[in-house]
């Protein structure tokens, strides 16, 4: 999506492969560990032990070729297609492994690699049982998709296995969809919401 109000959402519920840190100036590692860039063109990223998604399945280096593969092709119309067209190759040596050939030097790489907006990992199997993610999606977050009532609320619940100990300190979130400004406001001074996006 390029929504800005889908990725308060998905950012919940899926991980990448880096994140930004704390200060959102400089990239670090989440669903890989680890990277090297050995020449302009290759980067090769160590994934993370033991992250599930979900639904429980394993996360694998096919899961993340599966994912960009998917955003390349014409038939799912990504929106990113353009950015990541500059993928010549993706090789998964091992379940752990998943090496990046570019066409050519990207220097902006790292950077979408860590935004959930344009590279959130999807579960090869969970995409293939659905067919897509419109109703929600088996991702590694901290939150997992509870309830979903079209215009009006999206329930999250903690994910038992998120891969950081500790965390998320909450049980759940509630997004609320109220359209109208001065709705937002009035459930705001009342309490009912703790945060609201008021344009």
């Amino acid at each position: 999506t390029a929504a800005f109000s889908t990725t308060n959402i998905v950012e919940h519920i899926f991980s990448c492969l880096l994140r930004w840190d704390a200060t959102v100036s400089r990239v670090e590692p989440d669903l890989a560990t680890a990277w090297e860039n050995p020449d302009p063109l290759t980067f090769v990223f160590h994934l993370r032990e033991g992250v599930k998604f979900h639904n429980g399945d394993v996360l694998t280096s096919e899961d993340v070729k599966f994912t960009f593969q998917r955003m390349v092709d014409p038939a799912t119309r990504s929106p990113w297609l353009s950015i990541f067209s500059v993928i010549s190759a993706i090789e998964t040596p091992d379940p752990k492994t998943v090496v990046f050939r570019l066409a050519h030097p990207f220097s902006p790489f790292l950077n979408y690699l860590a935004s959930v907006r344009y590279t959130a990992i999807v579960s090869r199997e969970d995409v293939k049982q659905r067919g897509d993610l419109i109703k929600g999606g088996a991702g590694t977050g901290p939150f997992m998709l509870d309830d979903f009532r079209p215009n009006s609320l999206i329930r999250l619940k903690r994910n038992p296995d998120y891969y950081e100990p500790g965390l998320p300190y909450l049980d759940g979130i509630d997004l609320r969809i109220i359209p109208d400004e001065g709705s937002r406001m009035a459930a705001l001074r009342a309490g009912r919401v703790q945060l609201t996006w008021l344009s």
